[in-house]
């Protein structure tokens, strides 16, 4: 029952990892980028839309 329940866990997590790969990669270059971001900030980059220069 617990290696079920891990398994089921392991491939949900690895869906959403991999559905979401497009705003990680943004989230993670913003990050790289300007080292910090506020909420609105990070709801920009998850919305796929480019941050305006500090």
């Amino acid at each position: 029952e617990i290696r079920i329940l891990l398994r089921e866990s392991y491939e949900r997590a690895k869906h959403i990892l991999k559905t979401h790969a497009k705003e990680h990669k943004n989230l993670a270059e913003a990050l790289l980028t300007y080292e910090t971001l506020d909420a609105k900030e990070i709801q920009i980059v998850l919305e796929g839309k480019k941050l305006e220069v500090r």
